[in-house]
């Protein structure tokens, strides 16, 4: 892909991921990975690793958790060290998955979640970084079949 994603890293985090989910994992055992996991999705700059996996991977979970890692980053928005390169990244990458044609093949929850995503990225940089992007929007909106 473009971006830079460390896959280990990325790895790391759909096996914790998927272990959480687990019926058969061991409370303890799950409870330190959600607080790993938590750590990873609120680190400072975590938002690049998952760009990659915004736009490539289809596994439910991780796609999920990066909208997660996303999310805090904007939520943390008086944090700029995504800076706007990489929220116009972001928002690049999310148009594709929500007005592209892998639309169709994203999990409902990942839907969902991208939906809202864009929604809070809108609310952070309209006007000021993008007086383009809700004009945009309305006419991807507006366009048939959407």
């Amino acid at each position: 892909g473009v971006y830079m994603a460390d896959a280990n890293l990325v790895a790391e985090v759909s096996s914790a991921l998927h272990e959480v989910l687990a019926p058969t994992t061991p409370p303890e055992r799950r409870q330190a990975l959600q607080q790993a996991l938590q750590q990873e999705r609120s680190r400072a700059g975590a938002g690049a690793c998952y760009l990659a996996v915004l736009a490539e991977s289809s596994d439910e979970a991780l796609l999920w958790f990066a909208l997660a890692v996303h999310e805090a980053a904007l939520l943390r928005a008086a944090d700029t060290s995504g800076g706007t390169a990489e929220r116009q990244q972001l928002r690049a990458v999310l148009l594709g998955m929500l007005f592209g044609p892998r639309y169709e093949t994203l999990p409902p929850s990942a839907r969902g979640k991208a939906v809202s995503l864009l929604a809070r990225l809108v609310v952070a940089t309209w006007p000021a970084e993008d007086p383009t992007l809700l004009p945009s929007l309305l006419e991807l909106l507006a366009a048939p079949g959407a």
